[in-house]
């Protein structure tokens, strides 16, 4: 085998073992969002009848304002008060807006045990927002759509009540679900 042969030999060795490191760090990445996820609702929800009169609960330093119920995809996700990309790791979080507004962005990584299926909702589909004083909030879905990365305009001034979004697979675009208080 000569030196040119040997070289790319390495280097396509190299990028297989990068890859299959990639690969190791998104699942790894997978499981401690799901679990953090499922650690958050639980202690949301055993101290939910002690949080009659707050606006939020705050858990490992960071503050939630309730949890977000999707019954078609059987998802139950906390939802964090500020934006930051360590929250979001975790759980959904609020992006823009607020409930009593009535303009909610809620945004979430593409994580399969959070927002990866948005894009399989339907026009009608519920979605059901808690908040820490266990006030639900029923949303019906109206459209799914596909927003560019940079239309950020266009994603927090809708006339939508809520609005959930996350990334594509490729990370080019956001599939964004638009809701409206029922």
């Amino acid at each position: 085998m000569n030196k040119t042969a040997k070289k790319i030999l390495y280097v396509g060795i190299s990028l297989i073992i990068i890859a299959l490191l990639l690969l190791i760090y998104f699942e790894w990445e997978e499981i401690y969002s799901k679990k953090e996820s499922n650690d958050i609702m639980k202690t949301i929800l055993n101290n939910k009848d002690n949080n009659k009169n707050e606006d939020e609960i705050v858990i490992d330093d960071l503050k939630y304002i309730g949890y977000i119920v999707i019954p078609t995809q059987d998802l139950n996700l906390p939802i964090s008060k500020e934006f930051s990309y360590s929250s979001l790791r975790k759980s959904p979080t609020l992006y823009y807006g607020s409930l009593m507004n009535n303009n909610m962005v809620i945004c979430g990584h593409s994580y399969k045990s959070h927002f990866r299926y948005l894009y399989k909702l339907k026009q009608g589909d519920e979605v059901i927002f808690v908040d820490t004083k266990n006030n639900r909030y029923t949303y019906k879905v109206e459209l799914v759509e596909e927003l560019a990365s940079t239309d950020i305009k266009e994603m927090i001034e809708s006339d939508f009540d809520l609005t959930l979004y996350t990334c594509t697979r490729d990370g080019l675009k956001r599939v964004t679900v638009r809701c409206n208080r029922v």
